[in-house]
């Protein structure tokens, strides 16, 4: 056997090893999330059952709130091939004379806290970055401005997101509390990030460094 044809067919059993492992990981992967799931359902049944006896409700014409918060806890469990969750989840509470003014706050504050763990994993992004030497002088200034302004950049861009939770409860003084809950694609906000931090190195005339920017932070 020569060398080269040797050297091919152990390319091939590597790459068939690989495979194999790559395989196994996900069925494990299912396995880990299954069983994350299933605790996630239990915690809801609890969580639910503690917000009904403190007065909470689902607003009318939505699921009850044990189903809703199981949607929830899924969301923050659920994660995608490569191990990483899938979703963010961000909640916002908001005290109003109207339920619809109590709501409108209250899904803004659970935007704004989408908005704020995305500044902070671009922050870790970029420290992760530093510390590889990968990032020059000017482009980690640039990306520090970024992730300082980044609630309110991401909030302003934020894309579709899906309302998981919408439960209220009518207080002493007849005001109305509401509650929202919200999931983001971690996907689609890499996406948001790419297209924020690319857009802000063109505005300061840095073009040839947004060119392989994403890429050094590995946002796509």
């Amino acid at each position: 056997m020569t060398i080269v044809a040797f050297m091919a067919m152990s390319c091939t059993i590597a790459a068939q090893d690989y495979k194999h492992l790559y395989q196994e990981q996900k069925e494990l992967n299912k396995v880990t999330l299954k069983a994350r799931m299933a605790k996630a359902g239990k915690d809801a049944i609890k969580e639910a059952k503690k917000y009904e006896k403190q007065g909470w409700k689902p607003m009318p014409g939505k699921l009850p709130l044990s189903q809703q918060f199981d949607k929830a806890f899924n969301r923050q469990v659920e994660l995608s091939e490569d191990g990483m969750l899938k979703y963010i989840y961000g909640v916002g509470m908001s005290t109003a004379a109207s339920t619809a003014a109590a709501q409108m706050a209250a899904s803004t504050a659970a935007r704004e806290n989408i908005a704020s763990a995305m500044g902070v994993s671009l922050t870790t992004l970029i420290d992760d970055r530093k510390q590889q030497q990968q990032l020059s002088a000017i482009e980690a200034s640039t990306l520090d401005e970024i992730a300082q302004k980044g609630k309110q950049i991401f909030t302003q861009d934020l894309g579709k997101t899906e309302t998981v939770v919408e439960a209220y409860r009518v207080l002493d003084n007849n005001n109305f509390e509401v509650m929202i809950g919200i999931s983001y694609s971690t996907h689609e906000a890499a996406k948001q990030m790419g297209e924020i931090v690319k857009k802000s190195f063109v505005e300061k005339g840095l073009q040839s460094a947004s060119v392989d920017i994403n890429d050094k932070l590995g946002l796509k």
